[in-house]
């Protein structure tokens, strides 16, 4: 029999949800008509190749017409609160990762009409620690979200054009921007996978796929979608470089993803992952 207590765990997390989705639907029906250039990237904050970052931004300040960068899960990396932290000495200051990601901030807003933010897994490692590590859950509760409230954040440090998605996932017109924790060592395995998750899950129906996470880039034609893997900007990292063979049978690929939308729809034709580089070497 359930207790009071769990019930109403049970509870407030389905509120957290409902909550979210009701938050991430104000952000798609806003662009649920969009038209203009979209760059789906993965930073990885403080592992970045900045100088493969100004490939997109070049291209988005040429580009005639709205531009949106979406910075695809993973913005950063925080080290500090991952199982890395009693394996190697090299583990970033959160707080300096913080600092760099506004900084690279004020360079996509400066350049793209809104950037959004989208939480995931290495975003929920601090939640994760706090909970751990605070003996009372009331204050726990109150710390994650003042935490989560990341886009307060950003306006207070003047970066008034963007919004922080907090979720997984968006539907941008027809056109789903994710990162799933769904890993492959080939590049393009998970597509069908992917498209058979959101089939029954999304009222609406959905033309393309934008997934993060894998590191790898493929761009796939598959069941009727069109899936881009969109790879990530950062390279190889330290606890990558050990004996335990990390990424056997599988490279990162250096690079994003663009999508070109008209009145909400993707054109499948000038849409796909640009790779701008391999992951760096041992």
């Amino acid at each position: 029999m359930i207790r009071l207590d769990e019930f109403k765990k049970l509870m407030t997390r389905r509120h957290e949800w409902e909550t979210k989705k009701v938050k991430r639907s104000l952000i798609e029906n806003k662009y649920a008509n969009y038209t203009g250039l979209i760059h789906a990237i993965e930073l990885h904050v403080p592992y970045t190749k900045y100088d493969l970052l100004t490939e997109p931004i070049v291209r988005a300040r040429d580009y005639k017409g709205k531009k949106l960068c979406i910075l695809n899960g993973d913005t950063l990396n925080f080290d500090m609160f991952s199982m890395f932290f009693k394996t190697t000495p090299n583990v970033s200051d959160p707080i300096d990762e913080v600092k760099d990601m506004i900084d690279i901030m004020k360079v996509l807003t400066s350049t793209y009409d809104e950037v959004l933010y989208l939480l995931s897994n290495h975003d929920q490692r601090m939640k994760k620690i706090i909970y751990k590590n605070f003996p009372d859950k009331q204050m726990a509760t109150a710390l994650t979200m003042f935490l989560s409230d990341v886009t307060d954040y950003l306006q207070d440090e003047g970066i008034k054009n963007a919004t922080v998605v907090d979720n997984v996932f968006v539907m941008l017109g027809d056109t789903i921007f994710c990162h799933m924790e769904k890993n492959s060592t080939v590049p393009g395995s998970i597509s069908r996978d992917m498209v058979s998750y959101f089939k029954p899950r999304i009222q609406k129906d959905f033309n393309a796929i934008y997934q993060s996470h894998t590191h790898g880039q493929s761009t796939i034609p598959i069941d009727r979608v069109l899936f881009v893997e969109t790879g990530c900007l950062a390279d190889t990292f330290d606890y990558w470089r050990n004996g335990k063979l990390q990424g056997v049978r599988k490279m990162s690929s250096l690079g994003y993803g663009e999508a070109i939308m008209n009145r909400g729809k993707i054109d499948i034709r000038n849409s796909r992952a640009i790779p701008l580089a391999w992951e760096g070497w041992l």
